[in-house]
């Protein structure tokens, strides 16, 4: 399983969440890593996170090169998970890491959302629980989504985690979209703690933008309000013309322009605002088609953690801008990317240099075909006059020494012949031998 935190300017409270957790976790019996994601803070709080990862190689932290926000960090802390189950949790203990046994034992029943709801919020001020209230009611009526006590406190199955991962959206309202997603889910009850160290980074100015950005981010009702807005002020319009109109005729018209000014200001501040909201629409529509970066990672430590996905693989959400990551994989898998990129770069111009040296060596192998072919036919008529020429010299030969041979040949048969007959005569084995019936006959028994 994995345990995302984020954390943002927490050098007071981060030993003591970084212990409880530690301690809950490794009593689950269960393999666990812990992802913790520095914000882009100013105090100490990355050489904390720095230190507790040195000790235990289960702690992968990061840290952004600059304050993206909390939905940023909950984005980079899904995308870099590598658990069968993902579990957020807020970095200052007021969601209690003692409630994580009782999630996955829903988890282990087959729930693939378990979300934890507020049902006591703790030292919260009325100030911040009447614009909760406020903000819960205004986007279930726009958006038709009930988040009222609802947290970032969930546990995400895998395969909601991978959903996740496809959406393309870059402004993100992880409480709303996470409920958008759907999947078989399930809630369950714990108490907002309190902080033991530290305040609370959020202000007023970056809960209204998070409040904003969760309206237009899930709901265009706005844009349908402004039109029921303008028709309502033109039939208002219209019923103060008639009224003004009979007045006018009756011969009661009003002196002055205070009405008229107050109308024209009416006008002018429901316009302005209309514009407005159509400008936050967008603005969003801008800023999503820039298609930059939720994040950037400038540092990390245990980056290759437990099956760590692969960085090129959420490319368009991971940016990692340090070359000096220490204890992980990032420059291996810098390294991998750049060979890779460079073998792209390399196979059009090795493609083309085999091409040219095949095309080459086509032509020198035709050309000297050709050469040779052309060689054989001017060889070819003079090895056959050559030819024609040696055979009627051996003819013409053969022809002047064949009366010569057949007189020597007549002259040496007579002698031949006497030779043989006067050794014939002179030798009896050889005339018994030639002829043994003849001599049989004179010599008897």
């Amino acid at each position: 399983m994995s345990l995302i935190i984020p954390f943002y300017n927490e050098e007071e409270q981060i030993p003591l969440t970084i212990a409880a957790c530690v301690g809950v976790l490794d009593n689950t019996g269960r393999s666990w890593e812990i992802i913790a994601i520095d914000d882009g803070s100013t105090d100490n709080s990355w050489q904390l996170l720095y230190s507790a990862a040195e000790k235990d190689n289960r702690i992968r932290v990061f840290r952004f090169s600059r304050n993206f926000g909390k939905e940023a960090a909950i984005c980079a802390g899904l995308d870099l998970a590598a658990g069968d189950a993902v579990i957020l949790i807020d970095g200052d203990l007021q969601h209690p890491p003692a409630s994580i046994p009782e999630m996955l034992d829903l988890w282990d029943q087959g729930y693939e959302v378990v979300e934890g709801k507020k049902s006591a919020r703790g030292r919260e001020s009325f100030f911040s629980r009447l614009n909760a209230r406020i903000f819960y009611g205004s986007f279930r009526r726009l958006s038709g989504y009930d988040l009222t006590d609802a947290s970032d406190f969930k546990l995400l199955d895998r395969k909601v985690v991978d959903a996740w991962r496809d959406l393309p959206e870059h402004n993100t309202f992880f409480r709303a979209l996470s409920l958008w997603l759907g999947f078989k889910r399930t809630t369950f009850s714990f108490d907002v703690g309190n902080r033991e160290k530290g305040k609370s980074k959020w202000k007023i100015s970056g809960l209204f933008r998070l409040s904003l950005n969760a309206i237009t981010g899930f709901s265009a009702r706005p844009l349908y309000l402004i039109s029921f807005f303008g028709a309502f002020l033109l039939l208002v319009f219209f019923i103060l013309g008639i009224q003004t109109l009979i007045n006018y005729f009756a011969g009661n018209a009003a002196s002055g322009f205070t009405t008229v000014i107050l109308l024209q200001l009416l006008i002018g501040g429901a316009t302005l605002i209309s514009l407005g909201l159509i400008g936050i629409y967008i603005g969003r529509i801008f800023s999503e088609a820039k298609g930059r970066p939720r994040y950037i990672i400038s540092d990390a430590v245990n980056m290759s953690g437990v099956s760590s996905p692969s960085i090129s693989q959420y490319s368009g959400s991971i940016v990692i801008a340090n070359s000096g990551v220490q204890n992980n994989s990032i420059r291996s898998a810098d390294e991998s990317l750049d060979k890779q990129a460079k073998s792209a770069d390399e196979s059009p111009d090795k493609l083309a240099r085999s091409a040219d040296e095949s095309s080459d060596k086509q032509a020198r192998s035709a050309d000297e075909s050709s050469d040779k072919r052309a060689r054989s036919a001017d060889e070819s008529p003079d090895k056959r006059a050559r030819s024609a020429d040696e055979s009627s010299d051996k003819r013409a030969r053969s022809a002047d020494e064949s009366p010569d041979k057949r007189a020597r040949s007549a002259d040496e048969s007579p002698d031949k012949r006497a030779k043989s007959a006067d050794e014939d005569q002179n030798d009896p084995e050889k005339l018994f031998v030639s002829n043994p019936d003849k001599h049989s006959e004179s010599v008897g028994p």
